[in-house]
């Protein structure tokens, strides 16, 4: 089983479901990047070093993007599971706030707070979008 990839119609794809231990692989080079991806009880990446993602549960998550404005993923989590707590790290350290839309629900302000957000999602499969806000100016 791989832990990451990148699917030429999805986009980098990292994570896993129903990993009985805890696996890890590291410095897996990716378009320029290297990527290490924590697998099991939690779900966790890195990229260059820099810890972009955890969940709080196994996940898969699927046509990753991250710029400066704008993260944008699907997530899947067990159906039975309970919700998860996603935290995105390492943000830009001039955001204040970032605006989150779950599948086709409501935008929502979320604080940035020392480099990152977090937020739930219910268990199961969602399309996640948020909108990363700089000073005007910036």
């Amino acid at each position: 089983m791989e832990l990451i990839d990148f699917e030429a119609w999805g986009g980098l794809r990292f994570g896993a479901l129903g990993l009985a231990t805890e696996a890890k692989v590291e410095n897996v080079e990716i378009a320029g990047n290297h990527y290490t991806v924590q697998a099991g009880p939690r779900t966790n990446l890195w990229r260059n070093g820099q810890h972009l993602f955890e969940a709080s549960g196994p996940a898969i998550v699927r046509k990753f993007e991250w710029s400066n404005q704008r993260i944008k993923f699907h997530v899947k989590t067990p159906a039975s599971f309970r919700d998860e707590l996603i935290r995105l790290k390492s943000l830009d350290n001039r955001v204040s706030t970032a605006r989150l839309r779950v599948d086709r629900g409501a935008l929502r302000d979320i604080a940035v707070q020392q480099g990152g957000i977090t937020f739930d999602v219910p268990a199961g499969e969602h399309s996640i979008s948020i909108v990363l806000k700089l000073p005007v100016g910036q």
